[in-house]
């Protein structure tokens, strides 16, 4: 185990106080719908939950998720089945 003088480890730890945070990763609206298209359409046929009850856990839990965009992501499925 190496040891460091308590002189350097203050300087470190107040360089890095002071720097400033790193911005968080971005990721775009559409992008995120579609990662959780799968999980929508699973929520809605696998355990019957209705568009507007998803819309509500999705949006509790930070996404910002229209009505009508979860509606479309279920018509989509369905039309695709048909």
């Amino acid at each position: 185990m190496k040891l460091y003088p308590t002189e350097k480890v203050s300087e470190l730890a107040k360089t890095l106080a002071e720097a400033p945070a790193l911005p968080l990763k971005f990721i775009p609206h559409s992008e995120t719908i579609a990662k959780l298209s799968k999980h929508i359409r699973d929520m809605h046929f696998l355990k019957n939950y209705d568009a507007r009850q998803i819309t509500k856990m999705i949006s509790e839990n930070g996404v910002k998720i229209t009505l009508k965009e979860v509606k479309n992501i279920l018509q989509n499925k369905e039309k695709k089945s048909q």
